[in-house]
């Protein structure tokens, strides 16, 4: 499964598929998980396309908050790990192409996404282990914490 969302995302990439088209069908949550992180490693590899960047941030604007924050760690550690320099410029350029496709997309919850944004490709997500809230619950940084099938707010 994984190969075969590789080369669809490929294939958005080089413009064969839109990604409105790429979307349509039914998604697993593990098809969600596959293509948030493929999505950062085909646009980290693509060198020929001129919209990858437009292209990443569209696929990324459609994606679950945790998806989507998940996604942009995915990225920013596919620069680490490739030894690939991630400039100051360059997380601009990125993070503005992310908020855009985000109000092009009418996203509602904007914030949230602005702010894991910002979180993800600042790296600081690499110093967090959990958020503390005011009344002594531990709660994770990214997802939905449930104690007792309850889901705590």
């Amino acid at each position: 499964m994984i190969n075969t969302v590789y080369l669809s995302l490929k294939k958005v990439f080089n413009n064969e598929v839109l990604v409105d088209c790429f979307f349509e069908k039914e998604l697993s949550y593990l098809d969600c998980k596959h293509i948030a992180a493929l999505s950062a490693l085909v646009f980290v590899e693509d060198k020929i396309n001129a919209n990858k960047l437009k292209t990443y941030s569209d696929i990324v604007a459609r994606l679950s908050l945790d998806d989507f924050a998940f996604a942009l760690v995915c990225l920013y550690e596919m620069y680490e790990d490739n030894d690939i320099a991630f400039p100051i410029q360059r997380k601009k350029e990125v993070m503005l192409s992310i908020l855009q496709a985000l109000v092009d997309n009418n996203n509602s919850g904007f914030d949230e996404y602005r702010r894991r944004a910002t979180h993800a490709i600042s790296g600081a997500y690499r110093f967090d282990r959990n958020l503390v809230k005011g009344n002594g619950r531990i709660w994770p940084l990214y997802g939905v914490w449930y104690k007792d099938s309850i889901l705590a707010l």
